[in-house]
């Protein structure tokens, strides 16, 4: 598919042909520096006509009322019932997995030790079973990276296979229109290279990735609005866009975040529409 073939769309066009909206949120409905143009009145409009729409982020390091209230600071009206997180997909996956009493390190913010908590998981730095990679925290350093690189190798030393669950895929995020962040996706590289190089070939990592583009916060969207006539609304190819085709519901690509329109030539992955912002 050539990219002049993909065509544009419009909000009022998805409200009107969709039965549910899935939107990422940040870099559609906001950034690290405030809301996006149109969002507030975007929110407003959905509420306000019982517009079944949802949040799917894979934004880890909140809650989901830490989320809600975040997204309230900024005028997005946006009730926790309609935010599902990378991070609250691990309290189902630890009782589908049976590893509630596990012992867990867990990378990531207050609220992603919550998460971990509420799911079962018995959080200890020196000894543990399961690494939970939720997000990258501010405070991170380098020497962090080395503390965590060499617990897991120490682990390994004396474990066939530790269990990696990363609940935020996530390589790159954008904090402003031209600046961005480094996602917990990127630690997990990092590990998987340096724990190649320590036991080459040996497979000593039990990866599991949550939050897009894998299936299952796209099932949890289906459970909650029981229809597969919905459409993901995102600013990222490698999740938003890869996670919605697979899962078979159309996707838009809104280029106010991380992929821009003249980034698609080339690419083998193709939404069904682009929007240059939800204020169109």
């Amino acid at each position: 598919m050539k990219v002049s073939n993909i065509p544009n769309t419009n909000i009022i066009y998805l409200i009107e042909n969709y039965e549910a909206l899935l939107f990422d949120a940040y870099g559609v409905l906001l950034n690290e520096f405030g809301v996006l143009p149109g969002a507030i009145n975007l929110i407003d409009k959905l509420n306000n006509t019982n517009k079944p729409y949802f949040i799917l982020t894979n934004d880890a390091s909140r809650s989901v009322p830490t989320s809600s209230n975040f997204y309230k600071s900024f005028g997005l009206e946006i009730p926790e019932e309609k935010i599902i997180t990378a991070g609250s997909l691990i309290y189902p996956y630890f009782q589908e997995n049976n590893l509630k009493g596990s012992k867990c390190r867990v990378i990531g913010t207050d609220d992603c030790f919550l998460y971990v908590a509420d799911a079962g998981g018995i959080v200890s730095d020196d000894d543990f079973d399961v690494l939970i990679i939720g997000a990258s925290p501010d405070n991170y350093t380098f020497s962090s990276i080395e503390d965590l690189v060499n617990n897991l190798f120490r682990m390994l030393d004396v474990k066939e296979k530790v269990s990696v669950v990363l609940l935020n895929p996530d390589l790159l995020y954008p904090k402003s229109t031209d600046y961005y962040g480094i996602g917990a996706g990127s630690i997990l590289l990092w590990l998987e290279s340096f724990v190649e190089v320590r036991y080459p070939g040996q497979s000593k990592l039990q990866i599991t990735r949550l939050g897009k583009p894998f299936k299952e916060i796209y099932q949890e969207a289906f459970r909650r609005t029981k229809t597969m006539n919905m459409v993901m609304v995102g600013d990222q190819l490698q999740t938003d866009i890869v996670g919605a085709n697979n899962f078979g519901i159309d996707s838009v690509l809104v280029h106010s975040g991380l992929t821009k329109n003249d980034t698609l030539t080339g690419q083998n992955i193709y939404p069904s529409y682009t929007l240059s912002s939800i204020n169109d």
